[in-house]
């Protein structure tokens, strides 16, 4: 696995830990630009991820900026491909693991 994307998955990790018992330090909305992704809150404009799946949305999308986007230019189409794929069993991962809204496979 690439050295980026493991240091992209760690850092979420760290954030938003897979382990349902597993407390972090950090808060979840200060990881960078992933706030970007998550939906507006009651209060309007402030951006919030409050449940689980608001949570693995914005993660997902946040990954998919930091190591396809930001890397397009250098990026080539198996890699690409590849990053993509890996992305994706981690959001089936946690789709599954946090049994959001009954949600248990990206079929759903």
């Amino acid at each position: 696995m690439d050295y980026k994307l493991c240091g992209r998955f760690r850092t979420l990790r760290a954030f938003f830990p897979d382990e349902s018992d597993k407390s972090t330090d950090y808060d979840f909305h200060n990881n960078g630009s992933i706030r970007n992704y998550c939906p507006n809150g009651d209060s309007g404009n402030t951006k919030e991820c409050k449940t689980d799946l608001d949570k693995i949305n914005a993660a997902c999308l946040w990954l998919f900026e930091q190591i396809i986007i930001n890397n397009i230019d250098s990026l080539s189409k198996e890699k690409s491909e590849v990053f993509i794929i890996y992305i994706m069993i981690w959001l089936s991962y946690m789709l599954n693991l946090k049994n959001v809204n009954n949600i248990k496979s990206l079929k759903d």
